[in-house]
């Protein structure tokens, strides 16, 4: 009844929210910042497969399609490889491909009875320059796979019974090689739509992440939070051979987020999620503008036969039996 309630409610709230800005350029994603880990033993190995879908910049439907492996090389630290492709309908054109790959380290640097610090380090790498055209006009960046530039995030999560909190800092090299901007031409009045992003240099963005959990029961949990994210600077793009500030893109933009996990099996987990924005920065070129996302995913967990449960895997138990 509880969990029927939360989906008329979530899609209530999807229904009513207005504003634009959902943005995650890795830094939500990467490794233990998320903190979704529900077992109650950590896996030697995780396989998992994600779909989302997203109602992007002009009504673009943007649908990713993520695959992800996860190994606990030792006891304290793990490394996750993530790897999207994505696929966008919109007025301009329909495209697709690989999107940049992330790759995270994460090392425990502090356990307690009911809580555990981890310090999480991932480098987002690009597959493309973002440069995909149609015919021989360049597209705006909500139609490119990549973001065309590499990226390093830097992070920490804390976790406790109920709750956790994630501080996330990403800083983008260089620029990418996309050359949109608004047509002179007024013959072409759907191009001059979306934000200009040519040779885009995106500022750095530091992310915070305050969840909560509740366990509905043995083999379900929700949690849901707030995300809120900062571009510390503003995006700069190139007219005329000289680089540009563009007002209104530097600021926060306020997401809120639902996930509920359910454990099929001691093996199996099934994930559904949703999320949108409350608030977001005037201007955005890069592309990751989403009115609401809503996604699933499997993910299939391996363990090592011999391996003990360590107290933080305890914790676990204990959130299971609250």
């Amino acid at each position: 009844m509880r969990f029927t309630f939360l989906i008329l409610l979530l899609s209530l709230l999807i229904q009513r929210v207005h504003g634009q800005g959902c943005s995650d350029a890795g830094a939500c994603s990467a490794g233990s910042l998320s903190l979704k880990n529900e077992s109650t033993a950590e896996p030697d190995l995780q396989l998992g497969y994600s779909q989302t879908f997203g109602l992007a910049d002009k009504e673009s439907l943007v649908l990713n399609s993520e695959l992800f492996v996860s190994h606990q090389l030792f006891s304290t630290t793990s490394l996750e490889f993530r790897i999207p492709y994505q696929i966008t309908f919109g007025k301009l054109a329909t495209t697709s491909g690989v999107g940049d790959l992330l790759v995270t380290l994460s090392q425990e640097m502090m356990e307690k009875k009911s809580s555990a610090l981890t310090l999480v380090l991932s480098g987002r790498l690009k597959t493309n320059n973002s440069s995909k055209k149609t015919g021989d006009q360049p597209l705006p960046m909500v139609y490119q796979s990549s973001l065309g530039t590499n990226d390093i995030i830097a992070g920490l999560a804390w976790q406790s019974k109920k709750w956790s909190f994630s501080l996330a800092y990403q800083h983008p090299f260089g620029s990418n090689q996309n050359e949109y901007l608004h047509p002179d031409s007024i013959d072409l009045p759907e191009r001059k739509l979306y934000n200009e992003s040519a040779f885009l240099k995106r500022g750095d963005d530091l992310m915070v992440r305050i969840q909560r959990t509740l366990v509905l029961n043995e083999s379900s949990t929700i949690r849901f939070g707030f995300l809120p994210i900062f571009r510390l600077r503003e995006d700069q793009v190139k007219r005329g051979g000289v680089y540009e500030s563009l007002p209104g893109s530097s600021g926060i933009t306020y997401n809120l987020f639902f996930n509920w996990h359910r454990n099929l099996n001691e093996n199996t987990l099934l994930t559904l999620t949703t999320g949108f924005p409350v608030h977001a920065r005037a201007y955005r070129a890069d592309g990751l503008t989403r009115t609401a996302v809503i996604g699933a995913g499997l993910i299939f967990r391996f363990y090592k036969k011999d391996k003990e449960i360590s107290p933080m895997n305890n914790l676990f138990d204990q959130l299971e039996q609250d």
